[in-house]
Order: C-alpha cells, then structure tokens, then sequence
C-alpha cells in the first residue's frame, strides 16, 4: 500500500508495488496528529483514481504530477456512508479518467465496533444530547471513551475529521498533485452526505460546490453565513425515514434539518431567488421508473447555485445509475474566484488557508 507522510510541513509519496492508473483507486496512508493530543497520531486510508490525460503513468502521486498533462486538475472528495468504504467511490474514479477529473476517497475510521467495520464520519454529535432522542447510543467508539465524549448520540469517532481533510489536502498541495484549488467539490452518501453539508461549513469558501446523497445537518448546525460561495445539489429520497426529507426526529431517533430549511438557508447565503423553480437536467426519464426524480433550482443567485433533486419512490440508501454523472454534470459547472496568479500560487494560498 501506498504511504504518504505528514510531518515537519513535508509529504513524501511512496509506493508499495502498484502503479498509479487512470480511473483506478489505488490506496494510500497518511499519517495525522489529531488536534486532541490524547489522541495523538492516527493511520488514515484514502484512495485516488487520475484522469486519463494525467501521464505519464507514475508508481506514486509525485511522479505522475511531474510529468502531468500540465496544468491543474478538478478534484472531487467522495464520503462513504456508514460502514462504508473508500472502495465505493469507483464509480467517480471512472468518470472522472473520462471527464479529467482527479477522484479522492477519503476512508472513514471504525475504533470500536468489532473488527472496526463501523466505519464513519464525525460532526462532533459525539457526547451531545441535544441532537437525538435516545436512551442508548449506536456505538462508542475507543476515541471517545478517551476524550470523555459518551452520550446517548454517539455514533461515530471523536476523531476530528475535518482536520484530517484539511491534512489530507496540505499532503497533496505539498506533494505536488496539480489540483485545482478554484474547483474543489464534495459529495458523500448518507453519514458521507452529512459531512459533505457539515464540511462546507466547516472549511467556508473552500469547496466550489457540495453534492450530498441523503444527507442533512443535525438540529441547530445550520451556519448559513458560512455556505456563501459554495453551490449545492442535494439529492433526497421522499420516503427516506433514516434522514428524512421532511426534517425532525428520524427512525433512528436523531434530529434533523428539514430540506427545505436547508436549501432556503443555503440560497438567503447565496443571494439566490426564496422560491425554487422547477428545471430539467441531462438524466430526466433516465434508468428505472423507480429513480424517477424532478428538481427545483434556487435561481439568480449572486453567488453559487442552489439545487434539489426529490426522488418521491426512493427511500434511504438508492443510489441511481446516473448518480455520478448527475454530481459531476452539477459540480463542474461551478468555480470560486481564486484570484489573480498562478494556479501554483492560489494551491499556496489554499494551504496557507487550511493550516
């Protein structure tokens, strides 16, 4: 496997034996001190898959950014949903070697369900009370018996997530990897999809757009100061009852934002129309009756772009076989201002920003 380390501000790609390949994952570590000392340093996974014109085809990430198709390249960061893996993320790797886009699969950490395979995402609802209705949590992991982070709304790591991410992007500016700190987007599915929305809140003006599958912030996490410049597609399942659409007291008995109050907060953000107004994408009519979809945009929005995709037969956890391209067709056609220079100059200015 793959190492990349983080240490004294220097990341140095190795290789395990395989070979960086157009539109595949391949799987490398990074080393990450986590904010909370008592945690100290943790092994983290992640995948990467190159578009098809990023060669020559190296054995690491530093070899193929030095000899790159030149330029810089869009880089799409998908989240698995609980007890999910990096693995999952395929299906952008494959798009984006057609599309030129760089695919990274974050792995979601597991520090106490047996074998580990409770893999999840953490926004800090870990030792809350106020985000659920239950007597008894999903899981405690190791993480938070450590750091005293115990209540009846764990379910994930107290591992600081956010951080991770914002190493993990350090690591590949450092490295070298030729991203494109102006088109930078998120998606995730289910737990995936809300640390995607909690993400662009965390990191404001970071991402240039963030596409949540069924995701949704807990009660009270909406910061909608913080979404200004960052466009949204969220795509939800009408008869979803894990998440619901509609908000409040969940089937698992955690509390959410309605999507409504999400998109109308995200578009007051953006400067965009308060009414959404049906529009059509490529996909309409696309695959089985049963991901029949509409979607309503947020229009004239003086900065990003606010969209809702509702599949009304779908409940939580579909995944459509235009998923990937319905996210990229959304994501690519936003971008931040960077400002002036060059694309090296602005990757600087990204990591002067995330560290």
């Amino acid at each position: 496997m793959p190492l990349l380390l983080l240490a004294c501000s220097t990341a140095v790609p190795t290789n395990a034996g395989s070979t960086v390949a157009a539109g595949t994952l391949s799987k490398y570590t990074l080393s990450v001190n986590d904010p909370d000392a008592r945690l100290g340093s943790v092994e983290r996974h992640f995948d990467v898959a190159v578009p098809w014109d990023y060669a020559p085809r190296g054995d690491n990430l530093s070899a193929v950014a030095e000899g790159g198709g030149g330029g810089s390249y869009p880089l799409l960061i998908y989240f698995h949903g609980q007890y999910g893996y990096a693995s999952y993320a395929q299906g952008f790797g494959t798009l984006g070697a057609k599309k030129g886009f760089i695919t990274l699969a974050p792995q979601g950490l597991g520090d106490g369900f047996p074998f580990d395979l409770d893999t999840t995402w953490s926004v800090r609802a870990e030792g809350r009370t106020d985000v659920c209705d239950r007597v008894i949590p999903q899981w405690v992991m190791k993480s938070c018996r450590t750091v005293g982070r115990v209540s009846p709304c764990n379910w994930a790591t107290c591992y600081d997530d956010v951080h991770y991410v914002k190493s993990l992007l350090v690591a590949l500016v450092i490295a070298g990897v030729p991203i494109d700190p102006n088109r930078l987007y998120i998606s995730g599915a289910s737990n995936g999809g809300i640390f995607a929305d909690y993400l662009a809140s965390q990191l404001p003006g970071v991402f240039a757009a963030a596409v949540p599958w069924y995701g949704a912030f807990l009660r009270d996490y909406l910061a909608p100061a913080n979404l200004t410049g960052t466009s949204l597609l969220s795509a939800h399942g009408l008869e979803d009852k894990v998440i619901p659409a509609g908000g409040g007291e969940s089937s698992q008995h955690y509390y959410y934002v309605s999507q409504a109050a999400q998109l109308g907060a995200w578009a007051e953000a953006n400067g965009c129309d308060a009414a959404a107004t049906n529009v059509s994408t490529p996909f309409d009519g696309e695959g089985r009756p049963a991901m029949e979809h509409w979607c309503a945009e947020h229009q004239r929005c003086a900065t990003g772009s606010v969209m809702i995709c509702r599949f009304p037969k779908q409940a939580h956890g579909f995944w459509p076989s235009f998923a990937e391209r319905l996210t990229w067709w959304f994501a690519s056609k936003r971008a931040l201002d960077g400002g002036a220079g060059t694309d090296a100059e602005r990757r600087a200015r990204l990591r002067e920003r995330l560290e």
